[in-house]
């Protein structure tokens, strides 16, 4: 059943054209409306949008063009110069240095006009070039009226080591990722051309997809490969803990104190209450100064927000003897280590022809270094839970070895040494420590060196530089190398005597200034740290050089000390030798050997060694075992 009969639609469509026709849209009109290309029918645009899009016309006007060049549809598409030259002018032409998130949404909202205007679409490639260009420009030189002043987008820190230009420009010097830069010195020389106010630094073609951070390894940074989020997370975790922190540092902690500093909206959350995830939960408000009317004093506050809190650098780095001793006691650990004694006498120093047995032994190293580790966790958590107590009853945590390794590193790494000193200095980039700085940093990311050599001993062509003999075979050993009556080498100072007079003096200031540590210490395949005596350097009686005799072998150091130790009773308090111990007293020679090992480093060798065992392990049993025929023969 139909709603209107024939007629009546009749009726109706005639009354309908006929109003129509009445108003133009008549049958001509809509043949010849057909024959048109159709023109694209987008959104009325909100104000605020449309004073974006007219940046593009007050930019062609200020180049002396129609304001809407490029804007029509019979008009080419504009070059990807052109572009590029948009974006940079609204950089550079405003008051303040915008975003390189603003300068990217401008350059958004000049393309989203074109598109509109043309009905033509930009190439998704063209505006990524664009993009990335903008990306990548992070170097912006300006000048002023009448001097050159160096300045750049990002904001410059005044200390040297966290402006984040500094590292910047270390990236891409040391990647050669500058376009016709390739030295700190011609990078910080640059200035804008004459004619121009600002000049844009860019990137090479074949750096523009290298990730910045990238995963590194032995032989270097990867091609590549970005830095992982696990590898990060590793490393930021490793520093905490190396640092004395219980708390594990985070990429968010970042963001919880910059959300204790800016408003919750510069966040950029999707939902703005999630800053609050990070926010601290102590106000920012000094009641008490309110209330008395007295300057406010946030120091306390600051620090409880801060790690440092939670920072306590007396907290062991590593397991102590007694704990390692227990470890080499597990029954697990016993099986492991009796397995790869086995493998490795089955090995026979063949490790080509036994793959498998190799692969094997691999294995329970693996196996064991896990166990340790998880050991070593558990020995500083627990460290955490006790050391309050400790403290309250005057523990003051002695027995550990409290020497500044990196100050016996540091000769080895003068670049390590002159950042440590300058690198948190308030001093300008292209200053002269400024300048020394992004070299040296540069430096060490270039370098590949797994060798650390004596100052003046780096090889020249793989020789000494003194007796042009080759430095090694294998490439992992330092040479040193004199043809003098008398020499000695200070390892502590990486300097060579040739006077017994002066030796005995340089002997003398070190007794002057000794270090807890005397065990022997190796830094990439070199010994920077001869083995000392601590009973030869607490014998007054001894000359100076004999006092301080250099041990360059373990086992030596270890039978020399073994000889003192027979003068000892076996049984009774002993006490320590060493000057910086003030004659600490210990309860048997098992707790001295100990001792050497927690506050001197004095380590007794592996657990896996054939031709001499860990003495403290041995000393402890026998002393157990002594102590037990005892009781038996008591209760008898």
């Amino acid at each position: 059943m139909t709603m209107f009969s024939n007629e009546h639609l009749e009726k109706l469509l005639e009354e309908r054209k006929r109003l129509a026709e009445s108003r133009g849209f008549t049958l001509e009109y809509q043949q010849e409306q057909e024959k048109i290309e159709n023109t694209v029918c987008h959104p009325r645009i909100a104000a605020a949008t449309e004073e974006k899009y007219e940046r593009a016309i007050r930019w062609r006007l200020s180049r002396s063009e129609p304001k809407d060049a490029n804007l029509t549809r019979e008009d080419p598409d504009p070059t990807p110069q052109q572009l590029k030259l948009f974006a940079e002018s609204y950089v550079v032409s405003r008051k303040t240095k915008p975003s390189q998130k603003s300068a990217c949404n401008n350059f958004t909202c000049f393309t989203s006009k074109w598109e509109r205007e043309t009905s033509r679409t930009l190439p998704l490639g063209l505006k990524k070039d664009v993009l990335n260009v903008r990306a990548a420009h992070v170097l912006i030189f300006i000048t002023g009226a009448t001097n050159y002043r160096p300045k750049n987008w990002f904001r410059e820190h005044p200390v040297l080591g966290k402006s984040f230009v500094f590292w910047v420009i270390v990236h891409g010097i040391a990647d050669g990722a500058f376009k016709g830069i390739s030295t700190v010195e011609e990078l910080l020389e640059k200035r804008p051309p004459k004619g121009r106010e600002s000049w844009t630094l860019e990137w090479k073609e074949d750096a523009k997809e290298l990730p910045f951070f990238r995963m590194t390894t032995s032989e270097g940074p990867k091609a590549n490969e970005a830095w992982t989020f696990s590898s990060l997370r590793h490393h930021l975790t490793s520093l905490a803990e190396r640092d004395g922190f219980r708390d594990r540092l985070r990429v968010h902690g970042i963001r919880g104190a910059m959300a204790n500093k800016i408003d919750r909206k510069a966040l950029d959350h999707m939902d703005h209450d999630s800053y609050l995830k990070y926010q601290s939960s102590l106000k920012a408000v000094d009641m008490m100064a309110l209330y008395h009317d007295l300057d406010p004093d946030y120091e306390c506050r600051e620090m409880e927000q801060s790690m440092a809190h939670h920072r306590d650098q007396n907290v062991p780095l590593r397991l102590d003897a007694a704990s390692l001793a227990e470890f080499e006691k597990d029954e697990e650990v016993i099986l492991i280590n009796q397995r790869i004694s086995e493998l490795t006498q089955e090995i026979h120093g063949r490790p080509d022809k036994h793959a498998d047995l190799v692969s094997e032994r691999s294995k329970l190293y693996t196996r064991k270094a896990k166990k340790l580790r998880t050991k070593r966790s558990e020995f500083i958590e627990n460290w955490w839970n006790v050391c309050y107590d400790e403290y309250i009853i005057g523990n003051d945590f002695l027995e550990r070895d409290t020497t500044c390794l990196f100050q016996i590193y540091s000769k080895y790494m003068p670049e390590r040494a002159r950042l440590n000193d300058n690198i948190f200095k308030q001093v300008p980039l292209d200053s002269d420590v400024g300048r020394q700085c992004l070299r040296d940093a540069v430096s060490l990311c270039t370098s590949v060196e797994k060798v650390a050599y004596y100052p003046g001993m780096t090889p020249v062509e793989g020789k000494c530089p003194i007796c042009a003999k080759q430095m090694s075979r294998n490439g992992k050993r330092a040479h040193r190398h004199t043809r003098r009556s008398f020499a000695q080498f200070c390892y502590l100072c990486a300097e060579l005597i040739c006077n017994e007079e002066d030796w005995i003096n340089h002997c003398q200031s070190h007794l002057q200034a000794l270090q807890p540590r005397c065990g022997l210490l190796t830094f990439r395949y070199t010994l920077v740290a001869a083995g000392l005596c601590p009973f030869c350097l607490g014998d007054e009686k001894k000359r100076a050089d004999e006092r301080f005799q250099q041990w360059v072998k373990k086992a030596t150091l270890l039978n020399h000390i073994d000889r003192h130790l027979e003068n000892l009773p076996p049984e009774g308090n002993v006490s320590c030798p060493h000057p910086c111990c003030n004659g600490r007293q210990y309860s048997d020679l098992s707790d001295l050997r100990r001792h050497f090992f927690n506050r001197h480093s004095i380590a007794e060798p592996r657990s896996n060694c054939v031709a001499r065992k860990r003495k403290w392990a041995e000393t402890s049993m026998a002393l157990e075992s002594v102590k037990c025929d005892r009781h038996l023969e008591g209760s008898a």
